[in-house]
């Protein structure tokens, strides 16, 4: 059989949970233990900047156009020319430069119209103003929480980080087009908790622009006990997964777009008669796999065929997966252990200590590229010399 990489899910999380404080099945239903997970699962993660969390992204820079005012009452100004279908499409992420002052939009009325944000909009504008209409401002991944230097196409980074406020001066006073050589970071206020990053001068083509970036972890739903998660049997060939006596989503949804919490999950199969569980269970799974989609309430596509096929009539279970590298997997499990004592009162200092150690191991371990490695006494252990020290 095929090595698999070391998978947790927030199932394992729970009955660990369960088990290390001498609990039953029902424990699981408890809020504190719940809890106890989720807050672990933040602390863990956000703890360090692991490796794993290094991804790539990309935005996609747009070109200005120009227009003209044909009549206006404000907000609204009523345009000279027509608006393309794509130009309509995306105008309300763009910014319209009137003269030498700049005005968000909020919306238009179809091709011939736009809304300017009335906290700003001026009271009067002549016909026949000119106005052109500017993008600056592009939406990070919704799992975004750090960036390094952005790169364009043909260039080796964007050198200038500047500060959101150098960026609003820049955009008050050069007001420019061009290649971007500058750039910073903002909160994006039509999606709380996420960003944006902007450039200056302001794109004069549509470009891509790629950077490395620190995403967050992938947030954990599926506990593993819901109706859904667990009812009925499954059988799979390939990569389809056929539940054969109940449904993935439950009969009352319409399409599996209302169940779009599976998807990212993972699910795993055991024999006919019990639910499976992780592998230090009382009945180990046989095989998990990441789901791909859910094709429709009876059918669902994982990523890659289980290792052996799962017969007609095989017990299932669909969890969220922990996501956090396999190196920091222990640390998780006594933080999870540290944040329920916290909740009871018990043990605090103990559990404590667990997790500190724990969490100095997985650290001495997130390094995947070989390189020159250092004793440090301190930690009892070995560090790479580029790493940072970390203070408990």
């Amino acid at each position: 059989m095929p090595v698999q990489p070391a998978v947790l899910l927030y199932t394992d999380a729970l009955d660990h949970l369960v088990y290390a404080t001498y609990g039953g099945a029902q424990d699981r239903e408890q809020y504190d233990i719940r809890q106890a997970v989720q807050n672990a699962y933040r602390e863990v993660s956000q703890v360090n900047d692991w490796t794993y969390f290094y991804t790539h992204g990309r935005v996609t820079t747009a070109a200005p156009h120009t227009n003209t005012v044909g009549s206006y009452t404000s907000p609204t100004i009523t345009l000279g020319t027509a608006l393309s279908a794509a130009q309509q499409a995306a105008i309300t992420l763009f910014r319209a430069k009137i003269g030498t002052a700049v005005y968000p939009i909020v919306s238009s009325s179809g091709v011939s119209s736009v809304t300017l944000d009335s906290t700003y909009a001026p009271a009067s504008l002549t016909a026949d103003t000119a106005i052109t209409f500017f993008r600056s401002e592009y939406q990070l991944p919704v799992d975004f929480r750090a960036a390094d230097y952005p790169m364009g196409e043909g260039v080796a980074n964007y050198a200038d980080y500047i500060s959101p406020q150098d960026w609003l001066r820049q955009e008050r006073i050069g007001q420019s087009s061009g290649n971007a050589t500058r750039w910073t970071i903002m909160a994006d206020l039509d999606r709380p908790g996420c960003y944006v990053m902007v450039f200056d001068p302001y794109p004069s083509s549509a470009t891509t622009v790629d950077f490395t970036y620190i995403r967050t972890a992938r947030p954990i739903i599926l506990r593993g006990d819901e109706t859904n998660s667990i009812s009925g049997t499954i059988g799979s060939a390939a990569t389809t997964v056929t539940c054969t006596t109940a449904t993935f989503t439950g009969s009352s949804l319409a399409s599996p777009s209302q169940n779009p919490e599976m998807v990212g999950a993972f699910i795993r199969y055991g024999d006919a008669t019990n639910t499976p569980t992780g592998l230090a269970g009382k009945f180990p799974y046989y095989g998990q796999r990441k789901i791909r989609t859910v094709t429709s309430t009876t059918v669902l596509e994982t990523t890659t065929a289980f290792d052996t096929a799962a017969p007609s009539l095989s017990k299932y279970l669909i969890s969220d997966p922990i996501d956090l590298p396999p190196i920091a997997h222990g640390a998780f499990l006594r933080c999870c252990e540290l944040e329920l004592n916290r909740s009871r009162n018990k043990d605090v200092d103990k559990a404590t200590g667990a997790y500190i150690q724990a969490l100095r191991e997985a650290f001495a371990r997130d390094w995947v590229v070989r390189q020159q490695m250092v004793a440090r006494p301190d930690f009892g252990n070995w560090y790479s010399k580029d790493m940072v020290d970390m203070t408990f």
